[in-house]
């Protein structure tokens, strides 16, 4: 075990006993989180199912983020509510099972987790420990320094689920994976992939001009192809990346595909390149090389682990980045409306530099 999953391991948790891997039977995980933050949680999951590997696991989350648990290979039943109503619905026709284990893997899920019975419950320190009563028996160190795979997998460790491995696990089904195929085809070699948008904070976005001329940049030095991903929300800004680019190998698929379609895409180029929202970490969790690149999101949190894998950090002028790991719900707000001008301080030659270290040839 390397040092750093032995740091989780070791020193997650105090005592008590963990519960006996022959006794669990019925595993609950509620993952009611963005598409990134249920990445995040993959690992959790894989540590889950190798400590308890004859137990049922269900999966209660959001209709939005399902797509990226439906064929992973740790979890038996994923149960997706489209919304609110859904979920209540949903509590209540699950009111009457018990779990041996309730797992809450995001802030909000544990938070919901006390209203399931579950034998023994762990979750997220959402909950002041001298008010924990009958709620959790294992409340969580509240680091938040660390990753958000590293507190997940310090959740799941309460439990005795040791790390397996820091990856993050994105399957694409027989379907998705043809799709991708046929889209991707005629394009020559490499592919970069591109993902202007990131919901809900506009202060994440690198400017769509910046990226228009790394495209043309990519296109002439590497006779890249790119293909431009993302929601229905992204259009506009892919629109204007495609018109700035101009005239060079480009396919815009911003959209036009359902999730696990985009996962597909990602799974097949030879290179991402995004700002901190899901895309990046879907492509991060299907095996595709990655520039991330970090204004007001704090790296610390939320860029990728592995070391072949790139991460460009703007300068932020505040000193502290506004979105950050278990901020809450005051501070998600606010930081949704952050004006940090940290994106703006990344140049194209820099993310071209760390473009280039991974297709293999020299930026010029």
């Amino acid at each position: 075990m390397n040092p750093r999953k032995a740091d989780l391991w070791n020193g997650a948790h105090g005592g008590g006993v963990r519960p006996d891997p022959r006794q669990v039977r019925t595993i609950l995980v509620v993952l009611l989180c963005p598409l990134g933050d249920t990445l995040f949680a993959t690992p959790a999951l894989r540590a889950l199912r190798r400590r308890f590997p004859e137990a049922e696991i269900t999966v209660l989350c959001w209709a939005s983020n399902e797509p990226l648990l439906r064929y992973n290979p740790h979890v038996d039943h994923v149960v997706a509510c489209p919304g609110g109503l859904d979920l209540a619905v949903s509590t209540l026709r699950m009111f009457d099972r018990r779990f041996d284990l309730g797992v809450g893997l995001s802030r909000f899920g544990t938070w919901v987790t006390p209203f399931f019975r579950a034998a023994e419950r762990v979750g997220f320190h959402v909950f002041d420990a001298r008010r924990l009563g009958r709620l959790y028996g294992r409340p969580v160190p509240d680091v938040r320094n660390r990753h958000a795979i590293e507190y997940c997998l310090g959740v799941v460790a309460g439990v005795g689920a040791a790390p397996d491995g820091l990856h993050m696990e994105l399957y694409t089904g027989p379907a998705e994976k043809a799709r991708a195929r046929e889209l991707l085809a005629s394009l020559r070699q490499p592919v970069v992939a591109l993902h202007a948008g990131a919901d809900h904070f506009p202060a994440k976005r690198w400017p769509p001009e910046r990226f228009a001329e790394l495209a043309t940049r990519l296109a002439s030095r590497f006779q890249a192809s790119i293909v431009l991903v993302g929601g229905p929300d992204d259009v506009p800004l892919s629109a204007e990346i495609a018109r700035r680019a101009g005239a060079i190998p480009l396919l815009d698929l911003t959209g036009r595909l359902a999730l696990l379609e985009t996962a597909a895409v990602l799974e097949r180029v030879d290179l991402m390149i995004g700002n901190d929202s899901g895309p990046l970490h879907m492509a991060e969790a299907v095996g595709t090389p990655v520039v991330g690149l970090f204004g007001p999101s704090d790296p610390r949190n939320f860029a990728p682990l592995d070391p072949r894998h790139r991460v460009v950090v703007g300068t932020c002028s505040r000193g502290r980045r506004c979105i950050r790991w278990m901020n809450g719900p005051i501070r998600y707000l606010q930081a949704a409306e952050c004006r940090c001008e940290a994106m703006r301080t990344i140049h194209v030659e820099a993310v071209l530099a760390a473009a280039a270290e991974l297709l293999g040839a020299p930026a010029r």
